[in-house]
């Protein structure tokens, strides 16, 4: 958010973050500490579908943050199950029981009692995280399939880390032409002028900070996808967001009005009750 503030170019700080993770996994694979993949063309095709979903999530949710509080950019975010839940019936067919589905509504309605009066509100925030939402359930759930689906014969699959270095190495492919495309005249102009504000220096860092973080924070969550299903994935994406949200809160002073905080903890109780709902459903069909 700082780096936004200062460089308010989202398609370039999205690119520049996604590229930052390049080198670390690079690295990696040529010393050994992580066997390389060994990837075929059809490998590459299956997983082009889910670096998109991946280049969309972090696209959507970068312009969300430099359009408005990051407090509003997760509150939206917050309703990331309820969009997981519907593509993963259609798309994986799973299906649940009606009280699984009932335990969403309190975090649709938290939502929206969040975002109803929101001193915060932007129109590029909301769009911004509503596409990111959509495009991580979908990369979520394609990368469920991939994780997930039969292997060919002699095909070696990837494991989740590896997963996620090589959607990092696509989705940068694709994000570099689309930030030229998009910003590609003025990011010049603008790099000088926060240059000039901030130094070059601090703004590579907190540029390269964010790369690391993300690629971080997303390598594990790639590792707990290939453990459960992208529904509860997704609720465990929701309960960091109270964290997030508190902490973003007090550093910026973001204010909040009452009723998005009612919303708030409404949409976190639901995902909580969700969270009971499937852990129980577990243990009886384990009997």
């Amino acid at each position: 958010k700082k780096a936004l503030n200062a460089l308010p170019i989202p398609y370039t700080m999205a690119a520049l973050q996604l590229a930052v993770g390049i080198p670390y996994a690079m690295l990696l694979w040529a010393t050994g500490l992580r066997k390389a993949p060994k990837l075929s063309a059809d490998n590459v095709k299956t997983l082009i579908p889910v670096s998109l979903g991946h280049l969309g999530t972090h696209i959507g949710a970068v312009i969300s943050l430099g359009a408005g509080a990051v407090s509003f950019t997760h509150i939206i975010k917050a309703s990331e199950p309820v969009v997981s839940a519907g593509l993963s019936a259609v798309m994986l067919g799973a299906v649940y029981s009606p009280i699984t589905y009932a335990t969403l509504l309190p975090i649709v309605g938290g939502v929206a009692l969040a975002t109803v009066k929101e001193l915060s509100f932007a129109w590029g925030a909301l769009l911004g995280a509503v596409v990111s939402d959509l495009a991580l359930a979908l990369r979520n759930v394609y990368s469920k399939l991939a994780l997930s689906g039969p292997s060919k014969e002699g095909e070696e699959r990837l494991s989740p880390a590896n997963l996620f270095g090589v959607l990092t190495v696509l989705s940068t492919a694709v994000s570099i032409p689309l930030a030229l495309a998009m910003e590609g005249p003025q990011f010049g102009a603008v790099w000088a002028a926060a240059a000039a504000q901030f130094g070059a220096g601090k703004l590579a860092l907190y540029t390269t900070l964010t790369g690391l973080y993300f690629y971080a924070y997303s390598e594990v969550a790639m590792k707990a996808l290939n453990n459960v299903h992208p529904v509860t994935h997704a609720i465990g994406n929701t309960m960091r967001r109270v964290v997030i949200m508190l902490v973003c809160i007090g550093v910026f002073g973001t204010p909040m009005t009452p009723l998005a905080a009612m919303g708030s903890v409404l949409a976190i109780g639901g995902s909580f009750l969700y969270s009971m709902v499937k852990a129980e459903e577990k243990r009886k069909a384990k009997e």
